[in-house]
């Protein structure tokens, strides 16, 4: 199969289940309202009857927010200038590729990961029924998969976790390490930067490999029945490196396709001096279709991994039996 066919087969998937789209953009948004209410309440009792707030009716000021930064909360930490339109994905990403994702504070962390097991478990229902794509939606079928697969699926985020854990503190640290010492007395600064776009792109090289090859090892699972997630997780690689071209053809493909969403957002998305509550709607809702348009996009890369892995099983249905019995 080519990568143009299963981003095809992808689509067709996934504009299947416009239902299962909104539920997950329901629950995502679930998830996210009690913590904007909690930061509104601290922006609220940060401003109370002052006149900041005809200032930041035209945008932002730095003044208050450096006062509202030093005594707020963990959670209120989080606010800055840089979650004003594309910064959150922007830095989320550069956090991603040089390991500081996970350097914040523990309060926050502990909601990242708590979020992640939600997301696990929803995700072996949303594999299960892509994979029984020809059956309508039925939650009660798709709780009963999020059950059966969602252990599984930590086992292998935890199997994964090691291999980023040696990326982020083996690989990267001794590659900068080296980066620094053949820089330090350069004079060009070409090279210099030539030495550090490599540095990051073996490490985005890396880090998709194994978001990649635990991707299929999840689609494998559902597809094959598989109980051993160690034999899960070798089957990944094992479809990664037999099959380098569609794998990481259909990664990049996703790539260029979320870079040119972000960069279209980053044209439209309001900025901070949005005062009335027709603009402030106006900025809600191109955000939310953003994000729509991020969800959907992911899961047709699930569906369009899904598709080029069953060219490779003799019997590319989940395990009945097992469902039935569950």
């Amino acid at each position: 199969m080519t990568i143009i066919s299963a981003i095809r087969d992808g689509l067709r998937r996934v504009t299947a289940s416009p239902k299962l789209i909104l539920f997950l953009w329901l629950f995502n948004f679930a998830m996210a309202l009690p913590l904007a209410l909690v930061m509104s309440d601290q922006i609220e009792s940060s401003l109370g009857a002052s006149r900041i707030q005809e200032k930041l009716r035209n945008g932002f000021d730095i003044d208050w927010y450096e006062e509202f930064a030093h005594n707020a909360t963990e959670l209120g930490k989080t606010f800055s200038p840089a979650v004003i339109g594309v910064g959150p994905f922007l830095g989320n990403l550069e956090a991603w590729l040089n390991g500081s994702l996970f350097a914040g504070n523990t309060g926050i962390i502990g909601l990242g990961a708590g979020y992640m097991i939600v997301w696990m478990f929803l995700l072996g229902g949303i594999l299960d029924r892509f994979a029984r794509r020809n059956e309508p939606l039925a939650m009660e079928q798709f709780f009963r998969a999020s059950g059966r697969y969602v252990l599984r699926f930590i086992i292998l985020f935890l199997l994964s976790a090691v291999f980023y854990f040696f990326i982020f503190t083996g690989v990267a640290p001794a590659l900068f390490s080296f980066i620094a010492d053949s820089t330090r007395d350069t004079t060009v600064e070409r090279n210099a930067f030539f030495l550090v776009a490599g540095a990051y792109a073996s490490i985005a090289l890396l880090l998709a490999t194994v978001n990649m090859a635990f991707d299929y090892a999840k689609i494998a699972t559902v597809v094959k029945g598989h109980h051993n997630m160690f034999v899960a997780a070798f089957d990944g690689f094992r479809f990664v490196f037999a099959h380098p071209t569609q794998a990481f053809g259909l990664y990049l493909v996703l790539g260029i396709f979320l870079a040119l969403a972000l960069g279209l957002y980053s044209l439209i998305a309001p900025g901070a001096g949005q005062a009335s509550d027709l603009a402030i709607f106006l900025a809600f809702l191109v955000g939310q279709i953003f994000l729509v348009t991020k969800l959907a996009a992911r899961l047709t890369f699930f569906c369009g991994q899904m598709a080029l892995y069953e060219t490779t099983v003799e019997n590319p249905a989940p395990a009945l039996a097992e469902s039935l019995s569950y």
